[in-house]
């Protein structure tokens, strides 16, 4: 008898905690944090200060945000984890234009199917990466054209 019911107990044990695919995924955070320049492109002379205004938004929290750029030895981060991870934060984030960033340069393309093409480019492309709590992470691109 005694058998019988810890079977029946384990049995119903597992009929109860097993989830369906849709329950695990409907409880999942799939939604990437959202980025949202007020400006997404600059235009400005070379040894100048810049500023670009900056929203990211996510219902699970932003734990994480990082801006860069290498050419200009641009990286900051901001830990939001400290500040409980607010679900919406706006950053002023202030750099300056190296004398001897470059106004254009010889940008290679290269394609799926191998081929390549050069373009003459004038845009340097500084990212912004955010991560949500769940590391969710999202990136956006803040284009500055050199005068």
């Amino acid at each position: 008898m005694r058998s019988f019911l810890a079977i029946i107990t384990i049995l119903l044990f597992f009929a109860v905690s097993c989830e369906t695919p849709e329950d695990i995924l409907n409880n999942l955070d799939h939604q990437v944090p959202e980025i949202t320049f007020t400006t997404d492109t600059l235009v400005i002379a070379a040894g100048a200060n810049a500023t670009a205004t900056v929203t990211v938004e996510d219902e699970a929290g932003i734990d994480r945000i990082e801006f860069s750029y290498g050419s200009w030895q641009i990286n900051q981060i901001f830990n939001l984890s400290e500040e409980g991870s607010p679900d919406s934060h706006t950053l002023n984030l202030e750099f300056t234009i190296p004398l001897d960033a470059e106004t254009q340069w010889d940008e290679t393309l290269y394609f799926n199917d191998g081929s390549s093409i050069v373009i003459l480019q004038q845009y340097h492309k500084l990212l912004l990466n955010s991560w949500d709590v769940n590391r969710n992470m999202n990136t956006a691109i803040l284009y500055v054209k050199i005068e």
